[in-house]
């Protein structure tokens, strides 16, 4: 009988059912017309956003399904494509196939159609392992329960997925100088608060271990393909000007980067093109001369859902 809208994790709104109108609702899920900062001061985003560096795709997503435990479709029927230095924005209400396409991308679970390429090679069928071995990096949504080792030290998180090659790893034997070596110097490039390498991880607060997880995912080599789900949750402004700076300087070195976000401010913000995924179909795409947070909403919210 009452409807209530979050956003931010804030009510914004309650009002009878019979009274709110489809206009009101999603202008109170968006927000302001105008792209709220946060207070971050980064103004490195309009002069080098808009066009990708290269035309050439990195990523192909073809027509690719998904099914969830229950037999329904967690995505169905997902074609996209990010060009080399491009960022795409992935826009949606949570639970609507974000992370299910990002698993998918990395092999965490398997397709039941299309196929998915990376610069032309498919990934699907492939272990995770080797995927991240092409270049993929991944910074997944739920930091406290994907790609994280609390009982591990922070070097060993930091080189997560990567200590069984070199430099980390010869002849099957890891290379300890070399691992903490890179960790402290990431530790200080990233910021994160803590004793030192060997310091077990659960012991960092929320922020930190996101700024692990950044830091393990920027300083993935190769780098072709970055996945970013909520990148700067958690964080203080410096450090999510910083991820911005990164996301940029990626881009101008033909890093494809995938910015799945819940804040529609960041996407606007920080993407070169914005795809809207709704009940696991990309129901519009905005370029970013056309952004426009209403349009979205509607998508969004699945007033133009013809599916």
């Amino acid at each position: 009988d009452t409807v209530s809208v979050l956003r931010r994790g804030e009510r914004v709104l309650t009002q009878p059912r019979s009274e709110l109108s489809e206009e009101r609702s999603i202008k109170s899920m968006v927000g302001s017309e105008e792209i709220a900062t946060k207070g971050v001061l980064f103004t490195g985003a309009e002069e080098a956003l808009g066009q990708p560096l290269a035309d050439r795709p990195v990523l192909h997503v073809d027509h690719v399904s998904v099914g969830d435990d229950h037999g329904v479709r967690a995505l169905d029927d997902v074609s996209l494509t990010i060009r080399e230095g491009e960022i795409l924005g992935l826009a949606g209400v949570a639970g609507n196939g974000q992370r299910e396409l990002a698993e998918a991308i990395l092999g965490v679970i398997p397709i039941s159609q299309g196929t998915i390429l990376l610069d032309g090679v498919r990934l699907d069928g492939l272990e995770t392992r080797a995927i991240l071995e092409k270049g993929v990096a991944y910074v997944p949504e739920d930091r406290l329960h994907d790609g994280f080792l609390p009982t591990a030290t922070i070097a060993q998180n930091l080189i997560l997925g990567s200590q069984h090659r070199p430099p980390y790893s010869r002849r099957g034997f890891l290379q300890w100088p070399v691992i903490y070596d890179t960790a402290r110097r990431l530790i200080r490039e990233y910021n994160i608060q803590t004793q030192g390498p060997r310091d077990i991880a659960a012991r960092l607060s929320g922020g930190n271990i996101q700024r692990m997880m950044l830091a393990r995912a920027f300083s993935n080599d190769p780098l072709r393909l970055l996945i970013l789900h909520n990148p700067t949750s958690g964080l203080d402004i410096s450090s999510v000007e910083g991820v911005y700076e990164r996301l940029l300087a990626f881009k101008r070195q033909g890093v494809a980067i995938l910015l799945i976000s819940d804040d529609l401010d960041e996407l606007m913000l920080m993407s070169d093109r914005i795809a809207t995924i709704y009940r696991g179909q990309i129901v519009g795409e905005l370029a970013r001369h056309k952004f426009d947070k209403y349009a979205l909403g509607r998508m969004m919210s699945g007033v133009d859902y013809h599916g």
